[in-house]
């Protein structure tokens, strides 16, 4: 185990285990659960394509509309070599993404998510590496290439079979999903919803910023509260419709979870960690950065707070950021991620 994946699961594993191991006789319903991080996995690959984002087992009220802008910035350095294919992925990514979930009925919630995706050659090599020697990290092969440049390619036979130029600004694939919360929280019983999700291919596939095709996915959470901690469960089902360039090398199913943990420091404000994962997506490539599965760490805090300014009844915030917890596989190095939002009463 390497030094970086020793580290973040200890600390990960003391929070999660304090998480569920505290007596079901301290529920209470004093402080609400903010919920999961709204982090999905930032690899620019698996961003074509459809997966689980952490959600709540609850919905927003019937006639609330939330509106939201996430935005995660990452540090990307991935090189991978097989007997007949390779893969290079160095880069700075950003993704803003825009989120509207409106509540249609007391237990039912619609949503859609646009997704804006910026390449570029970035300005954080050096300090990546600064930071993994200063803690004895790997630095995977970063100093195979000059810092600060942009590569993003799939070679098959030694040929570019997927090459995707610097990009200054596109619209990825957009996604709308449905959630019904069927099981209400009480002293014994979680809070359990299920969730229907469909991608819509808008995004350019060769400028990488979707699949060109459509995808599809269902997926439960579930919660649990006692008193100022809270627990959750996402656990996701997927179907991609293919890839117009790396049809060949994907799962055409694939699977993704979110474990997690959350601490209300305050009735506004919880402390959140927890681990997004899931089977690989991508598939035969012959080396193990794309082959094996994605894990990340991913440590935060969020808040809502009561304001009154006309139809806005709450300010919503995140601030996090990520490491990799399998870093032979294709979990990026590094992500900081904040998101502000507001509910508007309609």
């Amino acid at each position: 185990m390497t030094n970086k994946l020793y580290l973040f699961f200890i600390c990960s594993s003391v929070f999660l285990a304090s998480c569920f191991l505290l007596p079901a006789s301290s529920f209470a319903f004093e402080y609400t659960s903010k919920g999961p991080l709204t982090l999905r996995s930032q690899n620019p690959v698996y961003l074509e394509f459809l997966n689980l984002e952490p959600t709540t087992a609850t919905v927003i009220p019937e006639g609330t509309l939330w509106a939201r802008i996430d935005n995660a910035y990452s540090n990307i350095y991935e090189e991978g070599h097989g007997a007949n294919n390779s893969e290079l992925l160095d880069m700075e990514l950003l993704r803003t993404a825009i989120h509207l979930n409106y509540g249609v009925y007391e237990n039912m919630e619609v949503g859609i998510e646009i997704p804006f995706i910026r390449h570029d050659s970035g300005f954080l090599d050096g300090f990546i590496q600064k930071y993994h020697n200063f803690f004895g990290f790997p630095n995977g092969g970063r100093d195979h290439v000059g810092n600060n440049e942009f590569h993003y390619y799939f070679t098959q036979g030694g040929s570019r079979m997927y090459n995707v130029n610097q990009q200054a600004f596109g619209i990825g694939d957009i996604t709308f999903s449905f959630k019904h919360n069927f099981i209400h929280e009480e002293e014994n019983v979680p809070a359990v919803a299920w969730l229907f999700y469909f991608k819509f291919p808008t995004g350019d596939c060769a400028n990488g910023m979707g699949s060109g095709n459509p995808d599809i996915g269902f997926a439960t959470a579930l919660q649990k509260t006692f008193d100022r901690w809270h627990t959750f469960l996402n656990l996701g089902y997927f179907v991609n419709g293919g890839h117009d360039y790396l049809q060949n090398y994907l799962n055409d199913v694939y699977f993704s979870y979110v474990l997690g943990g959350e601490y209300s420091v305050s009735h506004p404000v919880s402390l959140v960690a927890q681990i997004n994962g899931g089977t690989p997506l991508l598939a035969d490539a012959g080396f193990i950065q794309w082959d094996s599965f994605p894990m990340d760490l991913q440590l935060g805090a969020k808040g809502e707070h009561i304001v009154t300014w006309g139809p806005v009844y709450a300010l919503t915030w995140q601030g996090a950021f990520t490491e990799d917890l399998n870093p032979n596989g294709p979990s990026i190095d590094f992500t900081v991620f904040g998101s502000i939002g507001f509910k508007f009463d309609l």
